[in-house]
């Protein structure tokens, strides 16, 4: 599969809570290896690590995968190529524990079999608790589009 992300954060707010940026960064790398595990670059284990047990993964139009163990890789991986860009539009941490990650995305989906592209934009959010040995992890995470699907 072929693909460019391209990620962007506002790094002068993250950097400038030094006793919290750490935590940020870490939540911002946990971003990434989502997108890149989602677009089927690497293996769904890789992604898996950074899920609680209870994952709750909510995507349009399907029903909720739930726990760890449910998560497989994409089944469009390989099927198309994407060329999107996201924005990290805010990281909040909620309480010690828990933090969310919003984010966006835009760019375009080529569908190898036909060559027809079409753009992409959708709206994410990641909810993030800290785990026992004290690593963030993802618990859950939700998507929705913010163009229509293309007929």
């Amino acid at each position: 599969m072929l693909f460019h992300v391209h990620i962007e954060s506002d790094e002068a707010e993250i950097l400038h809570h030094r006793d919290v940026s750490l935590q940020r960064l870490e939540i911002r790398q946990h971003v990434r290896v989502v997108v890149v595990v989602s677009l089927g670059e690497h293996p769904v284990e890789a992604i898996r690590r950074l899920y609680t047990e209870d994952v709750v993964l909510m995507r349009p139009f399907r029903p909720s995968v739930v726990g760890k163990a449910a998560v497989r890789q994409p089944s469009a991986a390989g099927a198309r190529k994407l060329n999107i860009k996201f924005t990290i539009a805010e990281i909040v941490e909620m309480t010690p524990d828990w933090a969310f990650a919003r984010t966006n995305s835009a760019g375009t989906i080529t569908l190898n079999a036909t060559g027809a592209t079409s753009p992409e934009a959708n709206q994410e959010l990641f909810i993030f608790r800290k785990d026992t040995d004290g690593a963030w992890k993802i618990a859950r995470y939700s998507f929705s589009p913010t163009i229509p699907r293309p007929q």
